[in-house]
């Protein structure tokens, strides 16, 4: 039991904690996830191109949606709203990446968990 609990501080509260900002980062960052697969899918490059195609557009949407992100605050809000999105975007970008691990991480877990229950 006491380890049960030592493992739901050390790994469930950050996780909690976490999930509405990796929200809001998924949410910020969402084309870059998508994008990239639907251009390959849209293009059909060679299969060594895959990757390559996969990169290139990502670097060339970053900065775009960072702008469209920055820009939209700042036009829709106010200079300050704007250098706020342009200091919290990374940061979201980040945590929703360290947030996908540790869910792999406690998912893993969780897995062996149940194998070990029902042995």
């Amino acid at each position: 039991m006491r380890a049960v609990l030592k493992y739901l501080i050390k790994d469930g509260v950050p996780f909690a904690l976490g999930l509405p900002l990796a929200l809001l980062g998924r949410i910020a960052w969402l084309p870059i996830f998508f994008l990239p697969a639907w251009f390959v899918e849209a293009t059909k490059p060679h299969f060594e191109a895959v990757s390559t195609y996969k990169l290139s557009i990502s670097l060339i949407l970053t900065p775009v949606i960072y702008a469209l992100w920055v820009g939209g605050f700042w036009w829709f809000g106010s200079p300050r709203w704007a250098i706020g999105a342009a200091l919290t975007l990374p940061l979201l970008g980040l945590i929703t990446v360290a947030w996908k691990d540790r869910w792999r991480h406690i998912e893993e877990d969780l897995r062996l968990f149940k194998r070990a229950i029902q042995r």
